[in-house]
């Protein structure tokens, strides 16, 4: 690759703020994507930033089983913090969009389907 193309050459940022959820949880996951995002900003990285577009009820039905993601996204079940939490479940078709959102390669990052 030459220096020009190096420079020119941008890392692409999966984020957009629907990623990130307020909840009272052992784990500070849910509001790390927003950590993350003010750290990139302020780097001198070459970023492209690219907003995912939330995934279907259908692609997390590929690795869960109907009912498991029905409960999670109505809060009948608890989520992965434990809770039934309607911020977190409000959160995930967008926080699972970056696995799918490779451009040209939508859902051959994530995994196949459980039985």
């Amino acid at each position: 690759m030459s220096v020009n193309s190096q420079a020119k050459a941008q890392i692409p940022v999966f984020y957009g703020i629907h990623l990130n959820a307020k909840v009272a949880s052992f784990s500070p996951s849910a509001g790390k994507p927003a950590i993350l995002a003010a750290e990139l900003r302020a780097t001198d990285l070459p970023l492209r930033w690219v907003e995912p577009r939330p995934v279907g009820t259908e692609d997390l039905e590929r690795v869960h089983q109907a009912a498991y993601v029905k409960g999670i996204l109505e809060g009948t079940l608890a989520n992965g913090f434990g809770t039934r939490d309607l911020a977190v479940a409000a959160s995930l078709l967008h926080t699972n969009a970056p696995c799918w959102t490779r451009p040209g390669r939508r859902g051959r990052t994530c995994p196949p389907r459980r039985s």
